[in-house]
Formats: structure tokens, sequence, C-alpha cells
């Protein structure tokens, strides 16, 4: 979907130049269909056109398209083609009671909202929003639909603190904090710019007590909910449960205060107390927040800011800043309900068919803020690679984790056990499928995370290093949900439906092995947050993997590797409280698996140090992700250090 279309509400007084030329309504464009869009048919069509694109297709113009009656057909076409667009438009961007914009969609409220814009007098030329949409619209001010009446608003909550009576911390404590969360969480969870943030502390440390700035206390929320981050960076001692937890409740008593209201502000500090809630091992508390975030994204219409920076006026820098802060803001919430929604196994809050959001650009905020995203009208490209390029490769692999996580479901996996043949075949291809595009994933890795263990200048807790422990985990994280399926899948139904599942339990072990080995650096360097919520997560279940593989496949190694996640586990019970309990439950599964072995000593004779699949058959190997768990001092690429310190 066209933000520039969708978001707009109106359609062209007149046919262009370019509608004159008819319309191939039967073939997307190019650049429509990269970017998984609609596209009106014209040539050009419209979006091309509002971004002086060429507009192709890759398909020789067939001597149907060109002949005689083609013309007479063509309005017929466009009113067909008209009347669809209007009815798959997003949606528009309106002003709320409190005067803010709110995002409103679907084809049935489009109607009303075209309706009331068809009533008013004029129409103007509205610059971007901070969503980052540009489109044509009447006068906001002056348009009323019934979902938002003017002046409607709620009344203060009388049972609330003022926010200017809450108590801040003393500001060396707070420059601490502040500094302390930009150094280790910022560029893992880029929600805010620093300089605009900077800037807004100065004048809030400035302003003292002085809170009576609408614009201030939306950003007071913002800074309890860092400091209640940093607050868990910080050393504490074992009776201290909750680091941070009087911000976290500042915060949570300001958003209470702004009930009815939509803010980015309100969006950035339901993320961070989401974030802060993970570290803190209350995870169904962070999966309700980072629920709320994304709504309330929505509500900004964060979820639809595909507008490309080259359509933003040269001379309009603030909106193209506007435009990379909504983006990263989305997409930050976005990866957050992932990876608590993947933690807890529960539903995703948002589809990605219900978003078109691009994401944001591969640089720093200093260049952020100075305008280096725009120069002469075009994104401008930096050979060094910035702090973002471990999170937007972390964005883009939650969205496949997300797909996994939902194919992979109980409910869906049930149906299989019993499925024929033909079916059995179709879920083969689809987790094929699932596998080609984690595939295509990692070889798309930016080289600045391959390669950042073999910098001779790299740091304790350097980001990139940090980026890549947390990215290595979750992507051998969805390789186990992938592949976990098949670790118990019956002898006798994959004979009779010629199902060969020693490959896929051979991805699924090394993917466990994987995370085992990489344990010690979670410990070392990944910061408390859903990140490490994440990594000990799919560590307590490598080691429930390694003892669930069948009798026959299993081996000395893999009880060794075992043994290994559990004293990983005990050494991160002081950073985290669930760790004591996953590592009790891998010890009693080792204690029985040794039993079983001990009583079957038939199944597990002869199977020695080496896996039972070095018998079978093999599926395609995967690339050498995996690779360097045997070899791991001979090969020279990022994934291949890992291990070393």
């Amino acid at each position: 979907m066209s933000t520039q279309e969708d978001v707009g509400g109106i359609e062209p007084e007149g046919p262009s130049a370019a509608d004159s030329a008819g319309g191939r309504v039967w073939q997307a464009c190019l650049a429509c269909r990269r970017k998984k869009i609609k596209c009106d048919g014209k040539q050009p069509c419209h979006n091309c056109s509002s971004r002086d694109q060429a507009c192709t297709t890759d398909l020789v113009e067939t001597p149907s398209s060109t002949s005689e009656d083609s013309d007479s057909s063509t309005d017929t076409d466009s009113w067909t083609e008209s009347t669809v667009e209007g009815l798959s438009r997003a949606g528009a961007l309106v002003r709320d009671s409190y005067g803010r914009t709110r995002f409103v969609g679907g084809a049935a409220t489009n109607l009303i909202v075209e309706a009331a814009k068809s009533l008013l007098p004029s129409v103007v030329n509205t610059t971007p929003s901070s969503t980052g949409a540009s489109y044509n619209t009447p006068n906001l001010p002056d348009l009323e639909i019934p979902s938002f009446v003017h002046g409607k608003v709620w009344p203060p909550l009388p049972y609330l603190p003022e926010p200017e009576s809450l108590p801040r911390p003393p500001q060396y404590v707070s420059d601490l904090l502040v500094s302390l969360y930009f150094d280790k969480l910022h560029y893992t969870f880029p929600i805010l710019i620093k300089p605009h943030f900077m800037s807004r502390y100065q004048k809030l440390l400035r302003a003292g007590s002085d809170c009576s700035s609408p614009k201030t206390r939306r950003f007071l929320m913002v800074f309890f909910a860092v400091c209640a981050c940093a607050s868990g960076l910080l050393p504490t001692n074992s009776e201290s449960s909750l680091p941070g937890i009087d911000f976290y409740q500042n915060a949570l008593l300001i958003i209470s205060r702004s009930t009815g209201e939509a803010s980015l502000e309100k969006v950035q500090c339901l993320g961070l107390l989401s974030m802060c809630s993970a570290g803190w091992n209350t995870i169904s508390q962070s999966w309700s927040l980072a629920g709320q975030a994304v709504r309330a994204a929505i509500d900004k219409g964060l979820h639809v800011s595909s507008t490309s920076h080259s359509t933003v006026s040269v001379k309009n820098t603030k909106e193209c800043i506007r435009l990379e802060h909504s983006r990263r803001v989305w997409w930050c919430v976005y990866t957050l309900d992932r990876i608590t929604s993947i933690c807890l196994g529960r539903p995703l809050a948002v589809q990605d068919e219900d978003c078109h959001c691009e994401l944001p650009l591969d640089m720093r905020d200093e260049d952020v803020v100075s305008g280096s995203c725009q120069k002469n009208g075009t994104i401008s490209e930096e050979n060094t690679p910035s702090p973002m390029s471990g999170f937007l490769a972390f964005a883009r692999l939650c969205r496949l984790a997300g797909k996994i996580q939902e194919f992979s479901s109980p409910l869906k996996l049930r149906k299989i056990a019993s499925a024929n043949a033909d079916k059995t075949q179709r879920f083969l291809a689809r987790v094929d499928a699932h596998d080609q595009a984690l595939r295509k994933w990692l070889e798309s890795l930016p080289g600045d995370i391959q390669f950042s263990a073999n910098r001779k200048n790299k740091s304790h807790g350097d980001i990139s290093m940090v980026n890549c422990v947390i990215i290595f985990f979750l992507h051998a994280g969805s390789l186990i949900n992938l592949y976990r399926f098949f670790l118990n899948y019956p002898k006798e139904l994959a004979t009779r439906n010629d199902v060969d599942v020693s490959g896929a339990i051979d991805q699924c072990v090394n993917a466990a092995q994987g995370c085992v080995y990489v344990a010690d650096m979670v410990r070392d360097l990944v910061p408390s947050s859903h990140h490490l919520a994440i990594c000990v997560h799919y560590l307590t279940l490598s080691g429930i993997i390694l003892l669930r593989v069948p009798l026959d496949r299993s081996s000395q190694v893999i009880l060794e590797d075992a043994e290994k996640c559990a004293k990983s586990l005990k050494d991160l019970e002081p950073r985290w409280s669930g760790a004591k309990r996953s590592r009790e439950i891998i010890e009693q599964l080792l204690v029985r698996r040794r039993n079983e072995i001990a009583g079957n000593s038939p199944a597990y004779r002869g199977n020695g140090e080496r896996l039972s699949s070095q018998n079978g058959p093999k599926t395609r190997k995967r690339p050498n992700i995996f690779y360097w768990m045997k070899r791991r001092h001979k090969i020279a690429r990022f994934w291949t250090h890992l291990n070393k310190k």
C-alpha cells in the first residue's frame, strides 16, 4: 500500500498526461512490486511519477495490449481501477479531540473521511506529518469525523499526582543514568534520537520543577523510563530484584494522566517500560506493554511511514528528521513485540500485512540531526557502517522469526501430525521456504556484523559485538523453532510419507549447540533487556532440545553440551532470575537421559562420539554459520570466532 496515495484521502482532480497514455491494469510495475504496494496501472504509475522514478515492467508488451479496441476500454478500466483503489486505501490522518493527528483506516471508514472532506470549502497542500506520510488533504483543524469530536477530552484524574510533584533523581544521578543508557542500550533499541533527547533533557534541568508545558510533561515520562532502564545496568545487591522501580512507577503515573491522548512520547515511554520489564524477567508485563506500544504507534500512523526521503522537500530538513525518527520508533516497538511474543508463545500484536513502514537509514543519530539523511533530494550513502546496521539486521530477522513463530504454532503442527502425504509435502515445502528466507537474510548480513570479532580495536561491550550475539541467538532460535517438530517425528509416519528427517534433526541440534557455545558471551555482553530474555529463552530451549534427541541419535558430545548449557545458566543466575529454574530443568532432564541410556544400551551402543546422522541420507547443508562448532579455530569469519575471547 502506498502511503502517499492511501493516507492522502483524495483523488487528483483530473487525468494527468500519464493517465491519457493508457493503463496496464493487468501488470504492476517493478517498483511497486518490489515495495509490495498497490500499483495504479498507469504509465507511469502515480507512485513512480511522484518520486521521479522510471516506471517499467519486466514483461514485453503484447499485441493485445496495443490492439485497436484497447482505447475503447480505457474509460471502463480506469473507473474499475479507481474504485478498487478507493476501497483498498489504507486510511487517513485526522485531528482528534485534542487537536493532534491520529490514524483511521479501512475502506468503510475512509468513505466517511472522504465525505467529510468533500464538504469543506477548500483544499490545501499539507506538509508531511510526523509519521512521514506526504499527502494532499483539507485543512485538518476544519475536518471533523464522528470518531473524534473537537473539545471532548478526558477530565483530569483527581487521584493521580501532578507530574511536577513526582520526585526526580539528583542531576549527578540522572546524568549517570542517561549516559549509561546511551552507551549500553541505545543502539540495540534506537527508539530515541540522542541529540534530540539531550536537548530536551537540558531544558528539563533548566526548568526545574516547572512542568506546566504539555510538551515538558510528555518528555518527563520518557525521561523516567530511560532512568528505569538504565538502573538495571548498575551493580546492585541480590535483594534489589526490580532496580529502577521508582522511576518505572513515575512513568506509569504520567502515562495514566495522559489517558485519551496520543503522542510519540507515549509510544517511546511504553516501549522503554516494556524493555525495562523484560530486563526484570517480568516477561508477561513486558509483552502487555509492548502490545500497548504497538497500538499507540498505530494510533499515530507510524506503521504506514512509507514515504521516501527523496520525496521530502530539500529545504524541509525537519520533516526528513521526523520521518526517520518515526521509522525508528515503529521498528523498535515492532521488534519488541516480536521478541516478547516469541518468549511467551503468544499472538503478535500486529500482522505484517497491516503495515508498510520502510526501515530506518543506516546512519548515526548525529548524521540524522545534521540533515545527512537528505542531500540534494536523495538519500546519502555512507561508506563507513554506523551502529544502526546491527539493529537493521535484527529488525529484518525479527520479521522472519515472527513468521516462523506463527507457522510453527502447536495448533498448526497438531494438524500436520495427522495429515496425509500431500499435506505433509506442502508443509515441508513451507519449511523449506522459511529456510530459504533465513539463508537469504544470512547472505545479506553486513560485514561489520560478521567480522566485528576480528577487529583489533574492539572493546568490552562493543555495540557491534552485542548486536552480533543477539542476532546469532535469534537466528539459531529461529532454526530451532522451524525444525524442532521433526525431533520426535514418528518413524512409521516418516516412512509412509517418504519424509527424511535426519537433515532437519541435524539443523535443530546444530542450532542448539551453537547457542550453548555462545552462552558465555551473553553473560558478558548482553545488557538486561528483552534481548537478554530471548537469549536465555533460547539457551534453555537448546538444552532441552539436546536432551530430547532420539536415543539412537544421541552421543556423549551432546550430553556434554547439555552439561555446558546447565553451567552457563548457573553463571547467568546473578543477572537473570529465571536462569536458576532453567538450570534445574536441564539438570533433571540430564539425569533422566543418562538413566534412559543406561537402561536402553542397545539403542545407544555403537553411537560413540558421533551423531547417527552420518549413517543416513543428508539434506542440503546450511552455510558455514555452524561449521565453526567443531573447527572454530580454523574459520576466519565472525561466526567462527564467536567462541573466542
